[in-house]
Formats: C-alpha cells, structure tokens, sequence
C-alpha cells in the first residue's frame, strides 16, 4: 500500500552549494530541513535508509529526437564531419522525421525521455530539431526546456525561415519554457543566427547554439575548406560564396540574449574564453564528457574555463554520440578522468549549474531545499564522505523529489510514526 509523505528521512542530503547533512528530516512542504521536534506527533516520517537526496539532476542538452539509435553512430575516434554526414541523411530517409506522425509517447523523443526519468533525471533542456511538431512536453517528473532549432546556410531562405519560427513561438502556450537554438556557425548564414537571436532578444527567451564543437568546423569557418563543406555538399545544403558567422560574432549576439547557452565548446580559445567571462551572469558553457570522448576530440578545455570563473552544467548529447542519457554516468565519467577536480565542482555541474543554465536559481542557503530533487540509492551504504561516493558507486534506484507533492512510499523503505 503507498502512502504520501510529507517528511522524508533520508540516510543524507547534499545541498551542493554546502556541507552534506546526516540524517536529515526533509519536509517536502515547506521545503526545508527540520528537526525532528518541528514534525506533528500525528504525522509519519518516511525512513529512507541507504538513501541520499540532492539537487534534481540536470540535463541541459541533449537531443531527445535521435533517441531512436541503440548505440553511438559509427566507431569511437569518428571524425565530426563523417558523423555529421549519418546524422543528416537519417534525417533526410522517410523514417528520419517519426515525429510528424508518431503520438508523442512512440516517438524517439519519448523514449529518451522515458529513459531519463529512469535516470533520475529531474530537468532538460533539449533541442527540438524540424518540425518542430515533434515537441513534447515534460513528464513523469521531468521538466523540459525545449530549444527551437534553425537551420539555414543560403541567407535568400532566412526571412522564410524566420517568419515560421515567429508564427511557430506565437501559437505557443504561455505555460511552456522554449527557447530558440541556431544551430550552429557552420550551418546557418549570418541574416539567419542575427534574426534568430533578435527574435530571442525580443521576446526574452533563452538561445542554445552549438559552438567550437569540432576542428573540422573552425576550418570551416577558418579557411571554407575541410570535412564539413564535403559533407554539406553532399547532403545538398552546400551554397557557394556564403559569409559564415566567426565565433566571436556569435558570442557578440549571444551576450544579448536573455541566457545563452554556449554548447560544447570543445575549442574555445583564450580570446573567445575571455568572451563568455565577461558575461558569466548570462552565459554557460555545456560540457557533454561522453560524446567528447565519442570523437577522440583534444582535452576539453576545462581548467581554462574553470580558472575564468565560467559557470560549466553538463549534457549527454545524444544516444547518436553517447551510450546513454544518464547524467549522473556523465558526472562520474568527469570525476573519473579528472581526479583532481573537487566532487562537489562535479555535482554542481551536474544539478545546480544545469538550473541555473536554464533560469532557475536554486536556495544559496543550504537548508532550504530545491523544488525538485533527485533520490539515489548506491549499491552500498555510505559512512564516510558521500559526495565522492555519489561519484563512485552504481545507483541501484533512483527517482525524483518534487517538493510540495510530497514522495511516495516505496516497498524498500518502512515509514515510522515520529516519536
């Protein structure tokens, strides 16, 4: 039988933003931790053993849409260029676009988000790419900022192309959070990225664009030769004698943006660096580690970014690039490679950077909680420090804490009356 609990007791919560609590005495309410004199001698306090609590995860980019794929595109070590080439004419098949036709629970972008629920995914910011009908929204807990893609390399289609984005965000409902996401410098002409984060700009919405992702794209930009042009060519998106926006023009137009969220970012330089420091406030770099290593691409520039001050949340990408969409796989996969980092650096990446990436700022006091949590239960029980041990052990169950809803009771745990 399930009960719904307004008081939960797990084993720890890690507020990230201060020192793990031991034992606490959570109420979902009010969303704080109490003592247990605060909690009525007529409610039940839901046990938790073995259980740690801590900021919802986050997964600030992904592309839900290609979760129809079991396994990464192509071999570990691809070049971007030859796997940018499978992604395209996937998208050009017959079956490339299922969600113009499948309901929204069939469609690849449903299951990924199925799949993140499971993860304990408690936020996304996914990139919905064309049509943009394919748009579903958050679900089973799970709360999904949706990035409007724009594509457009031939600048006579960008006024086209623009005015449907503008008919498509005006038949939106006021209770969905989107924002627009050109794609990319070399997939866009310079009247198509300033009209989209005009438009951004106008109606205050957040921007996601794909930046210094690969070498092949700063060649592109660099010298219009490369892996890239033979790709686009190919794919018969190619326009001869187009003006590509340089990184430093994208980053100018970003930093009016609302938010931006810079993605990837695999080669930033100190210049373009230097850049996004300037506007920290508004602006975070996406880190996604497993599709990174997907594409053998150099080391990321993290102590760079890191020693700038450069807020970082981290994303999966997709099931095209990565194995999965399970953020806290991500998470471990950075603590793994980087051994110096602090664990706590990780896990804000992974939970309180991801908020703030996408417009929610989370309580700076470590008592009060946020309104959405993710539970973990490791496949060990945790004495020592539990921020390394959410770093370094299998999560044998996860699910997500809404504050307010309160959490239901699951078989594992007993729930005791207060005392």
């Amino acid at each position: 039988m399930t009960d719904v609990s307004r008081f939960v007791q797990p084993a720890w919560y890690l507020p990230v933003c201060g020192d793990p609590v031991r034992d606490p005495v959570l109420d979902l309410q009010v969303g704080q931790i109490v003592t247990s004199r605060d909690v009525p001698a007529s409610r039940l306090v839901q046990r938790m053993d073995n259980c740690l609590v801590l900021p919802g995860l986050v997964n600030a980019h992904t592309h839900l849409d290609l979760s129809v794929f079991d396994r990464p595109v192509g071999r570990w070590g691809i070049s971007f260029a030859e796997w940018v080439g499978e992604i395209i004419r996937y998208r050009q098949t017959a079956d490339g676009n299922p969600l113009e036709t499948a309901a929204p629970d069939d469609s690849p972008a449903g299951r990924g988000l199925r799949m993140s629920a499971q993860f304990g995914v408690a936020a996304i910011g996914n990139i919905v790419g064309i049509p943009w009908g394919g748009t579903i929204p958050g679900r089973d807990a799970v709360q999904v900022t949706s990035f409007f893609e724009q594509l457009g390399i031939d600048p006579e289609t960008a006024e086209v192309r623009l005015e449907k984005m503008r008919d498509w965000l005006d038949g939106l409902g006021p209770a969905q959070a989107f924002g627009i996401s050109p794609h990319a410098p070399y997939s866009l002409s310079v009247p198509m990225l300033a009209g989209s984060i005009r438009m951004a700009v106008e109606r205050g919405i957040p921007v996601a664009m794909h930046l210094a992702e690969s070498r092949e794209e700063r060649e592109l930009l660099a010298t219009g030769t490369g892996g890239l042009v033979a790709t686009l060519r190919a794919a018969g998106v190619w326009v001869d004698s187009v003006e590509f926006p340089s990184i430093p023009f994208c980053l100018n137009l970003l930093a009016r943006c609302l938010r931006s969220l810079v993605v990837h970012g695999n080669y930033l330089n100190g210049t373009e660096l230097d850049m996004i420091a300037a506007q920290r406030d508004r602006m975070t770099v996406v880190w996604c580690p497993r599709t990174h290593d997907w594409f053998d691409h150099d080391d990321w520039p993290l102590k760079e970014i890191s020693r700038r001050g450069i807020r970082i949340a981290l994303g999966t990408d997709s099931l095209a690039s990565s194995p999965d969409l399970d953020l806290l796989a991500e998470m471990q996969f950075v603590a793994a490679r980087n051994p110096g980092l602090v664990p706590r650096e990780v896990l804000a990446m992974g939970t309180r950077n991801g908020w703030a990436a996408l417009g929610v700022e989370l309580p700076a006091d470590p008592r009060r909680l946020p309104p959405v949590m993710t539970g973990l239960v490791l496949q060990e029980p945790v004495f020592g420090d539990p921020e390394s041990a959410v770093l370094g052990m299998s999560a044998v169950r996860r699910w997500v804490v809404r504050c307010g809803a309160g959490v239901e009771c699951l078989n594992s745990f007993a729930s005791r009356r207060q005392k």
